[in-house]
């Protein structure tokens, strides 16, 4: 049964199926005859799943806007609520029951438009570029997104360097 198995699973690999093979024997061998029962667990380790989320994430982005985030600073961000209800609960949970026409869903949050316009691109492009990350930790915290682990380092320059480039771009 094991060289069976084995060959089974070498005939797949070299087909080109990426899958981690593991079978388990759940009955033992009859006198009449073998009784094998297996299950198997496959996994996709290409990384396909990652892109394709990836892909329609931004296909997503690209959809029409269907709501408007008015910010504490007195910006407007248009979006889609299925890029942000994708990440986030509460939003998925406010945006369920609303009926889907024509008309934008507004909503005014307390977070500088720079913050959510990261946190966009955080969540659609898996990257954003800023000087000071603790406001886009808190634009994902009022909105219900979990960010999870992110990686934080320098981009091309210092600090000082890319604290006066914010202050220039503010002015």
């Amino acid at each position: 049964v094991s060289t069976q198995i084995s060959s089974w699973y070498q005939r797949r690999v070299s087909s080109g199926i990426n899958a981690e093979y593991r079978a388990s024997v759940l009955a033992a061998a009859q006198p009449t005859g073998v009784a094998v029962k297996m299950s198997y667990v496959l996994t996709n380790t290409n990384g396909d799943q990652a892109d394709i989320l990836k892909n329609t994430v931004k296909a997503w982005a690209e959809d029409p806007n269907d709501l408007l985030l008015i910010t504490e600073d007195g910006g407007k961000i248009f979006t889609n609520t299925r890029v942000l209800s994708l990440h986030s609960p509460m939003l998925r949970a406010i945006c369920k029951d609303l009926p889907r026409d024509e008309s934008s869903l507004v909503v005014s949050v307390p977070i500088s438009c720079r913050s959510i316009e990261n946190l966009i691109l955080l969540i659609t492009d898996g990257i954003a570029q800023t000087i000071d990350m603790d406001p886009v930790m808190r634009a994902a915290d009022v909105l219900g997104i979990n960010i999870g682990n992110l990686e934080v380092g320098l981009v091309g320059a210092t600090l000082e360097q890319q604290i006066n480039q914010e202050i220039q771009s503010l002015n």
